[in-house]
């Protein structure tokens, strides 16, 4: 439910002869929401304030509110965020900012009409709490459900070295990131007031999404090269896969250390050293454009190299098969359907959580917040929860049972490399 950190004053001003503006405070508290329910008939008493603006207010203290000018853009813009206890109101653009003022002591006065449109004091508040309500709680519950699996996921690649195969320390690597994304965007959304703490926290979650999306791109690259591979007889050395890994590792780390650092060097030069882009309204990216620019952008750079990885790797599969064995074509069928589902878990899901963004879309947003946020459990169903890892489970606790295996024809070793599943 939204609601003022405190009762705020309502004034109805009007001009009397001598220019001056009469303004009648009244505040009566709502016994439903604790908002202010404002009615001419209870007028309290008079008193005469600056004319800024000419319209009935609402006022609100330094404590309430953060005003940020858009230093990403050429023009003269700013923006202020209204702040109450579980909701945030964005205020910009020059006919909204027309209908606002700041005085000296840095009390910010909003037309009530303005709130109105906006849906602060109207009616149409509570619908739209208990549909942000909704989404939180959705968020929650996939997030925490996915650390959880993505923990499990951890702990399995680290009890059992037969899994870290190349394939499986990349998943190892994407399991950790998306951990560490995951746990930062559960920090910074319960993060109230700006300060160094949201700063951090948002030059951290901005890192780890970054590098999270390297290591999806890492993965299916991977995927790719082993199915476009000429041959599958040439086994890599101990020392190849780690200098290929030591490799990841440093793409991985670097390019989102280079956008971020990006990032804080152009807003602190255009803003003479005064902002970061980090943390002034939000506990993320201040700027719109910058959002766009150092966050969506190389998202869809990896969807789009995904899709011509996949592409590629169709048509490649599709030129070979008639040349190959039973047994073949019926592995390269296994991995291209685990291809498929993990070219989906990093891409398609993306897809949708933008464009619900971008059209402000609540039953997409819904869907797609439920499919990213559950990313971590389908890592888990897709390359945990299978025959090979409850045996070595069973094993490691002297329980080993045997089960019915197929041929060993049936699977290729190139199969094992990169399912790291049997």
């Amino acid at each position: 439910m939204l609601r003022p950190h405190r009762r705020q004053k309502y004034l109805n001003c009007s001009y009397d002869d001598k220019r001056r503006i009469s303004c009648i405070s009244s505040c009566i508290p709502s016994n439903d929401y604790n908002l202010c329910q404002f009615d001419l008939k209870d007028i309290k008493q008079a008193i005469i304030v600056e004319p800024h603006l000419a319209c009935p207010f609402v006022q609100f203290d330094k404590t309430e509110y953060v005003h940020v000018n858009d230093i990403t853009t050429k023009s003269d813009s700013a923006s202020i965020t209204l702040f109450f206890t579980n909701a945030r109101m964005n205020f910009s653009g020059r006919t909204e900012l027309n209908m606002a003022s700041i005085d000296d002591n840095g009390t910010l006065r909003i037309c009530l009409e303005l709130l109105n449109t906006k849906n602060i004091i109207r009616g149409d508040l509570v619908n739209k709490n208990l549909l942000n309500l909704a989404l939180y709680i959705l968020t929650l519950i996939c997030v925490i459900s996915s650390i959880i699996c993505l923990a499990i996921s951890l702990m399995t690649y680290f009890l059992f070295p037969v899994l870290r195969s190349v394939a499986g320390r990349n998943n190892m690597f994407l399991c950790g990131s998306l951990l560490l994304a995951q746990i930062s965007l559960l920090a910074t959304s319960h993060v109230q007031k700006t300060g160094h703490l949201c700063t951090i926290l948002a030059i951290c979650t901005h890192f780890l999404w970054l590098s999270m999306f390297c290591w999806c791109f890492t993965c299916c690259f991977h995927m790719f090269c082993v199915f476009s591979a000429k041959t599958r007889s040439i086994q890599p050395t101990s020392k190849s896969e780690m200098t290929y890994l030591i490799k990841q590792l440093v793409v991985c780390s670097v390019i989102p250390v280079l956008i971020v650092t990006g990032v804080i060097a152009t807003n602190l030069t255009i803003s003479g050293g005064q902002f970061l882009g980090y943390g002034n309204s939000t506990c993320f990216i201040d700027s719109q454009i910058t959002l766009i620019i150092a966050l969506v952008a190389p998202l869809c750079l990896v969807l789009l190299f995904n899709f011509i990885f996949f592409s590629i790797t169709v048509f490649k599969i599709y030129q070979v098969r008639k040349l190959q064995t039973r047994e073949f074509r019926k592995d390269d069928h296994n991995n291209l359907y685990i291809y498929i589902k993990l070219s989906s878990m990093t891409g398609i899901f993306w897809v949708l959580s933008v464009i619900s963004e971008a059209t402000d879309n609540d039953p997409l947003r819904f869907i797609s917040i439920g499919l990213n946020g559950l990313q971590g459990v389908f890592i888990f169903l897709s390359y945990i929860c299978n025959r090979r890892v409850l045996k070595l489970y069973l094993k490691l606790l002297g329980l080993e049972t045997n089960f019915p295996t197929t041929s060993t024809s049936d699977r290729s070793t190139i199969a094992k490399a990169v399912t790291g599943t049997d």
